[in-house]
């Protein structure tokens, strides 16, 4: 061993020197002072450094609209830490370096085949790749009859194209080639009835970089932003242009249900303007994509999907009624069954069949958040700032919150490798007054933004190993709520009286109760009350509510559009009296009632004036103008 005047120790030791060896050095002044210092030197025998195994498949099919995710798993021999690095990968895709958890959204102009390489790491310069081809395209074909689907038909480019028995086809660039794919879909019901649907896609070569070709037309949303909650009548602001420019449209779709409504079209280039107006008044509140796609003339599309929230209680045509089926008064919180109907959910199945959902029990809660694709594992999508939930409350208000988490940065864990942990709050969206929650304990961040618990469990909810959400009323009434399900499992008052939820009844603290019978498709076939006496219902084989029958006997009777799906046209009390009867634009708008004593009311509406009038049998006229919350500010007759 040496040691010069600049201070520098070398040294090369031997295999007898393995071991322990303690160094003391002495450092002289030019003052004559000295100081010792001692250190410990540790000598190890040579080891070949040993690579890194991956032993993960890889996922290698992607949904557009859908979260992908792959964790990818590799050992070390040598238990080294290890680093994970995307060296090619499709835009938008990203890879945690510590752990290798992959995710991507892919984008509707991300379709085609894709290559992704990633390498992982060890300190001692040992690499393995893994490389695959990802392939991006499902087309899903789904359709709703009221006597039920016989035939379901998919053409891509005027060929027939087999579906399998989730009624899911999928395409490949093999087949096709690149360039864009014009989907036309048809549904036949077992009465003959045809209906149908179509859309336009665009097969990316992965070899031409589209993004610095001229020719493909621009697509830019600039308004609403990313996560923005709107209401009412929503302006949609961007530039839809490009050299050899055809046509736009803009589409919009339930977050969780990507089938697109279109409601605008043009064939006139938009530069930084208004591109069309939504018109959210028919609409439950909800997590929705607003999709715009710019097409060009020689079959070059463009397609960008802004996610938003619906707030607000400003709905304007919809038919909403409820009947009280049964009350079992008890201390505290009444047994109540009310059975509401609401055309704004005729597109859903409840408990009583579809638009009809039973309060209370049925919050049909929503979030923002795509599916993770392994719920039945019990994982779910963690939760991030600006996640949306949506739930309803009895008496059918749609009230929505956003996942604002608490931040706290805990210093001391090295320099840029702060701690960075949350505490989970809801922000409620305007004008509603309740306050939600989801547990209160400390959560840990990654760099993507995503929650998980201290024991790495995704942050959600909806996660079995967390307690669902509670839902707090101004005047004290809380509402626990399964995470997973939407359903209610419990209410209590400022008293501690209490009413619980299952599918097969409702209980109170009192110890009262009433049973509730279900069919295999899970509708509610009858409830007994305490002392034997119950409620039946009966549906049609697609899905309406035809007939209740209540304790006395009495039954009454509904029957619903013929060309509007699961749209209530009439009810029929025990006597055989049309008890009320509608009408419906083209819209679904509520446009006319016909009442018990045969006196009609019109209806008419503008929407982008927040204006109802309203004409009696009399031909007396009101006017009813509301603001953005849905609630009325001025009546004028």
């Amino acid at each position: 061993m040496t040691l010069d005047s600049a201070g520098l120790i070398q040294w090369s030791p031997t295999v007898p020197q393995l071991g322990l060896h303690t160094i003391a050095v002495r450092f002289h002044s030019p003052t004559g002072s000295s100081e010792d210092h001692n250190f410990t030197i540790s000598v190890r025998p040579v080891v070949a450094n040993t690579s890194p195994k991956i032993i993960s498949r890889p996922i290698s099919l992607a949904t557009t609209g859908r979260l992908y995710r792959y964790d990818l798993v590799a050992q070390d021999p040598d238990h080294d830490a290890l680093a994970y690095e995307l060296l090619s990968a499709p835009a938008g895709m990203s890879i945690q370096p510590s752990t290798g958890s992959i995710r991507w959204q892919p984008a509707q102009d991300q379709l085609g085949s894709s290559t992704v390489t990633i390498q992982v790491s060890d300190p001692q310069g040992g690499s393995t790749t893994q490389i695959f081809s990802l392939t991006t395209f499902v087309v899903f074909v789904s359709a709703v009859d009221n006597v039920g689907i016989s035939q379901l038909e998919l053409k891509v480019n005027d060929r027939v194209v087999a579906l399998d028995a989730n009624h899911v086809a999928r395409l490949y660039a093999d087949d096709w080639g690149f360039g864009t794919l014009n989907m036309v879909a048809t549904a036949r019901d077992a009465a003959g009835n045809v209906g149908w649907g179509s859309g336009v896609s665009f097969y990316r070569n992965p070899d031409v970089d589209y993004e610095a070709n001229p020719a493909v037309p621009t697509a830019i949303v600039t308004s609403p932003a990313i996560d923005e909650s709107v209401v009412g009548m929503v302006r949609i602001e961007g530039t839809a242009a490009g050299p050899d420019f055809k046509e736009y449209r803009l589409l919009y779709a339930r977050a969780d249900n990507l089938d697109f409504i279109e409601f605008a079209h043009a064939t006139t280039q938009v530069q930084a303007g208004l591109l069309g107006t939504w018109d959210t008044t028919l609409l439950e509140n909800d997590a929705y994509i607003v999709r715009l796609e710019v097409t060009d003339l020689i079959g070059s599309t463009s397609v960008v999907d802004v996610p938003v929230g619906l707030s607000g209680a400003l709905k304007l045509g919809n038919f909403r009624l409820s009947f009280e089926d049964m009350t079992i008064p008890v201390a505290g919180i009444p047994i109540t069954i009310v059975r509401t109907y609401d055309t704004l959910r005729a597109d859903r199945q409840g408990d009583f069949g579809y638009g009809w959902r039973l309060e209370y029990r049925d919050t049909d809660l929503r979030t923002s958040l795509p599916k993770s694709g392994l719920e039945d594992m019990g994982i779910y999508t963690p939760f991030k700032q600006g996640t949306k939930v949506y739930l309803t409350l009895p008496g059918g208000e749609r009230q929505g919150f956003t996942f604002t988490p608490e931040y706290r940065v805990l210093p001391g864990f090295g320099q840029g490798n702060d701690l960075v942990i949350a505490f989970p709050r809801f922000t409620p969206d305007r004008g509603v007054s309740s306050t939600l929650n989801a547990g209160s304990g400390s959560l840990l961040v990654n760099e993507f933004g995503e929650m998980y618990t201290a024991g790495g469990i995704p942050w959600n909810p909806a996660s079995p190993d967390l307690s669902g959400y509670t839902l707090t009323t101004p005047d004290g009434i809380r509402y626990q709520i399964d995470g997973a399900t939407g359903l209610m499992n419990s209410v209590t008052d400022r008293n501690a009286n209490s009413i619980q939820f299952s599918a097969a009844g409702i209980s109170s603290s009192t110890g009262v109760a009433i049973s509730i019978e279900r069919d295999l498709k899970g509708r509610i076939q009858a409830i007994t009350d305490p002392s034997g006496s119950n409620m039946s219902y009966k549906y049609s084989t697609g899905g309406d509510l035809l007939a209740v029958t209540d304790r006395n006997g009495n039954t009454t009777t509904f029957e619903y559009k013929v060309d509007s799906v699961h749209y209530l046209d009439r009810i029929i009390d025990p006597l055989g009296r049309t008890g009320i009867r509608t009408q419906y634009d083209s819209d679904g708008r509520l446009i006319g009632t016909l009442a018990l004593d045969g006196n009609p009311t019109s209806l008419a509406y503008s929407p982008e004036n927040q204006l109802v009038t309203s004409v009696n049998a009399a031909g007396q006229q009101t006017t009813y103008v509301y603001d953005m919350q849905g609630n009325v500010v001025s009546e004028t007759d």
